[in-house]
């Protein structure tokens, strides 16, 4: 499996270089999204006591894109080389969305790496059930749309595209398109997410948190405000019996972009859940 030279990871940070003997917080942004999106988190007065690092996903931001595999296990590593190659350790994860699920494969692969983890508004369990046809019809829409053009003319040329991808392609438009002298475009890769989103979600990861020594929190948002929750009632259901050892914290006031929707709460709920675990 090919993984990223750790170089050419976009990533931010809190203070002006990594210090080795603070111990490390990475936040991984999700599906359609990118490192800024924590931007104000890193910032936070609450994490100066830690390395807050934000990434790019492969394919994310200013990642460059790497083949076609973009499994959670491929975003994963591609973590642990960037964690290896800046000699970092203590690691506390905080994944948002489909960020979660590359955290959820992170604490499969290299648990001795970690101290904490935490979910942002996604579950453990399978979430597309995978078989040859469907890897066969992903990785032909995936090639097709890696031929769009960058550049639109009009934002109804990018809703012609976004449509038959996505039931909320009117909130993608409203919030992911760009206008430049150059035209329209948008700040995400379809082809990468349509890629991410099919394989990323096609592994249970409740067997590995069930088992895994390191403190576990899941943060729910609210399903009846804004665009909702990734987590469904199943989701806790599945949490509550089959990882006992984790803690659920649910958020009244926030929807599925909990950092952004009660910023306040957020981060002080993750800076208690990560100094219990320091």
């Amino acid at each position: 499996m090919k993984t990223l030279d750790p170089q050419n990871i976009s990533y931010i940070q809190n203070h002006p270089k990594l210090t080795q003997d603070l111990e490390t917080i990475i936040f991984i942004h999700g599906l359609q999204s990118s490192k800024d999106t924590f931007l104000s988190t890193i910032q936070s007065d609450l994490f100066t006591n830690f390395n807050c690092i934000s990434i790019d996903q492969r394919g994310h931001g200013k990642t460059p894109p790497l083949g076609d595999s973009y499994t959670a296990e491929s975003m994963a590593q591609d973590i642990y080389h960037f964690i290896t190659f800046y000699n970092l350790s203590k690691i506390h994860l905080v994944g948002h969305s489909m960020g979660g699920r590359t955290a959820m494969a992170f604490l499969k692969l290299y648990p001795h790496l970690l101290k904490s983890i935490t979910i942002e508004d996604m579950g453990a369990e399978i979430r597309q059930v995978p078989s040859a046809l469907k890897d066969q019809k992903n990785l032909q829409l995936f090639n097709e749309l890696r031929k769009l053009p960058v550049f639109y003319s009009t934002i109804e040329e990018i809703s012609e595209v976004l449509s038959p991808l996505y039931s909320y392609s009117d909130s993608l438009i409203k919030r992911k398109v760009v206008k430049s002298k150059e035209g329209y475009s948008l700040s995400f890769s379809p082809s990468i997410s349509v890629r991410y989103g099919y394989q990323a979600n096609n592994l249970d990861y409740t067997h590995y948190l069930s088992t895994a020594s390191v403190p576990i929190q899941f943060l729910q948002a609210n399903p009846s405000i804004g665009i909702g929750s990734a987590m469904t009632e199943e989701s806790i259901a599945n949490i509550k019996k089959n990882i006992p050892n984790a803690k659920i914290e649910f958020f009244p006031s926030a929807w599925h972009s909990i950092h952004k929707s009660d910023a306040t709460m957020f981060n002080e709920k993750l800076k208690n859940f990560i100094l219990r675990s320091v």
